[in-house]
C-alpha cells in the first residue's frame, strides 16, 4: 500500500510539472526539430533558397518556409529565420498578413536585432506597395540599424528602397 502511495505521489507531481504552460513570448510555440540546425542543410536551403528568390520561383519559398517557422531556430539562428521569412514575403508582390503576423511573434520570441530590422523593412516594403509612400518613408528608418549591425546587405536593401520612394515622388 505505501509503495502504490509513492508511486501515485511520483505519477502526480510529474504531470502537474509537465502540463503547465509553456515558456512563451508569443502566441503560437514551435519547436519541430527543424533540420536547419544542421550548418550543412542549411547551406544547401539557402542556396536553393537565393536561387529561386532570384528566378522568382514563389512555389520553393513557399514549400521551405515551415523550416523557418521554428522558435527554438528564432532564439539560436535568427538570422537563418530571417532569410526564410524574409525571402517569402518578398517574393510575393504583397506581403502576406498570417506570414507577416508570425514574423511578429518570432521577432517577440527571438528578441534578435537582424529579425527586428528586416522585419520593420518588410513592413515600410508593404506602405510602399500599398501607395503610402510618406509613411514608407519614415517606416525605413532601420538604415542606421543596418549601419550599426554592419549588415551590408540591408544598408543595400534599404537605401534602394529609400531611393526608390524618393524617385516615386517626384512623378504626377
Amino acid at each position: 500500500m505505501r509503495y502504490a502511495g509513492m508511486v501515485l505521489l511520483v505519477v502526480g507531481l510529474f504531470t502537474l510539472t509537465r502540463c503547465g504552460e509553456p515558456d512563451t513570448k508569443g502566441e503560437r510555440v514551435t519547436q519541430q526539430g527543424s533540420p536547419l540546425f544542421d550548418s550543412a542543410e542549411y547551406a544547401t536551403v539557402a542556396r536553393r533558397l537565393r536561387d529561386a528568390f532570384v528566378l522568382g520561383d514563389s512555389v520553393y519559398c513557399d514549400s521551405v518556409l515551415p523550416l523557418f517557422d521554428d522558435t527554438a531556430l528564432a532564439r539560436m539562428h535568427p538570422e537563418r529565420v530571417t532569410d526564410g521569412f524574409v525571402s517569402h514575403l518578398i517574393i510575393h508582390e504583397r506581403a502576406q498578413p498570417a506570414i507577416l503576423a508570425r514574423l511578429d511573434e518570432l521577432v517577440v520570441y527571438s528578441g534578435a536585432p537582424i529579425m527586428r530590422n528586416w522585419r520593420d523593412y518588410v513592413k515600410a516594403r508593404s506602405l510602399q506597395d500599398a501607395g503610402e509612400r510618406l509613411q514608407a518613408i519614415a517606416a525605413s528608418e532601420s538604415d542606421p540599424r543596418f549601419q550599426a549591425d554592419k549588415d551590408t546587405v540591408g544598408i543595400a536593401t534599404v537605401s534602394k528602397r529609400i531611393g526608390m520612394l524618393y524617385l516615386d515622388l517626384d512623378e504626377p
